[in-house]
């Protein structure tokens, strides 16, 4: 009987401390389902009190622009055609009214501009007049959303004969797109009614048989009329085409440029620019290489592929990284190397004419 009764002593012993135990977990796991519980009313409030904050928005950047001077007219933008859908092509023309000493540098655009994409870019074009001049620049491009788009400010740039530059900004221009679906067309329809296929009559295949042979009956009479005229007279000998007109202009420009004296007076990312311009213009007009829309990796690609001018690509890569170091590195040559930039220019445009 010891046996049983030390057993039941033990388990007499034992049972408080197990309820105690037990005690303790059960409020251990009430404390963490009550932190569930809360946490999970308190998600929803977050998130809904963090969508109804306003957002924090920057204030607005302070922009400064320097009044034009006398005779000088804000850029006006002209838009072509007037009527326009998605995809159509859309002409934009830039005019813009400047002192008769200063010329136009023609900006460098991203092919994705604001909400239009650009495919291509005309030379900058200018007029001089009694009092002022007038630069114009074309662009081209196409737009693929409806609504009214209107493209970011555009940073001019206005050298003047002494090679001091200016800035002017030009002001968005505004395209207006249509959508060619009328209000409420949302469900895919027919683009034209079911024809309805007339009877024909038997006569009608009669007459068309009747009126063929009527008419190769007299195609004969007509031949054989003709075999009696005089031959004809030989056409006129076509005009002249001037290959050398966009040589001349190349030229001139590049004199134009070494009577600014930019170098003398340290602007040399202004002579480098300049110079470059010239070139692409030129490769365009004489070549039909699109070069002012290219970079110079871009456009040393297309000559090679073209192979027009002969052997352009090496003598070209070495002017164009040191034109895009001075430009966008801030190299500074020597003033003699830069000085020589046009006349190196010009050496190489009489070597292609060469080849034309």
């Amino acid at each position: 009987m010891r046996p049983l009764a030390s057993r039941s002593a033990m388990r007499s012993a034992i049972e408080p401390a197990l309820r105690l135990t037990s005690g303790r977990r059960a409020l251990r796991l009430a404390a963490v389902a009550l932190i569930l519980a809360g946490l999970a009313l308190l998600w929803p409030l977050a998130r809904l009190a963090g969508a109804q904050s306003p957002p924090v928005q920057s204030p607005p950047a302070q922009s400064q622009s320097v009044p034009p001077p006398a005779g000088d007219a804000a850029p006006r933008w002209l838009i072509q055609p007037q009527d326009l859908t998605v995809g159509d092509a859309i002409t934009l023309t830039l005019s813009l009214r400047h002192p008769v000493g200063e010329r136009l540098v023609a900006p460098r655009l991203p092919r994705e501009w604001g909400p239009l994409e650009i495919t291509g870019q005309d030379p900058v074009r200018r007029e001089e007049r009694a009092a002022d001049a007038v630069s114009t620049l074309r662009l081209q491009a196409r737009a693929f959303v409806t609504g009214s788009l209107a493209t970011p400010l555009l940073a001019l740039n206005l050298v003047d004969q002494a090679g001091a530059s200016r800035a002017v900004e030009a002001p968005p221009a505004v395209v207006q797109l249509r959508a060619t679906l009328r209000p409420g067309d949302d469900l895919p329809r027919d683009l034209r009614p079911q024809a309805a296929l007339p009877r024909r009559s038997p006569w009608a295949g009669r007459l068309a048989l009747a009126a063929a042979l009527a008419g190769v009956a007299l195609a004969l009479a007509g031949a054989r009329g003709l075999r009696r005229l005089p031959p004809p007279a030989p056409p006129a000998p076509a005009a002249p085409v001037d290959l050398r007109a966009a040589l001349r202009r190349a030229m001139a420009a590049l004199d134009e440029i070494d009577a600014m004296g930019l170098v003398a007076a340290g602007r040399l990312k202004t002579h480098y620019a300049l110079a470059t311009d010239t070139l692409r213009a030129y490769l365009a007009e004489r070549w039909g290489v699109p070069a002012l829309d290219q970079t110079s990796d871009e456009l040393l690609s297309a000559l090679k592929a073209a192979g027009r001018p002969r052997g352009a690509a090496p003598y070209l890569a070495p002017l164009l990284q040191e034109a895009d170091l001075v430009k966008f590195a801030r190299l500074s040559p020597d003033a003699e190397r830069a000085a020589a930039l046009t006349a190196r220019l010009r050496e190489l445009l009489r070597h292609w004419e060469g080849q034309g």
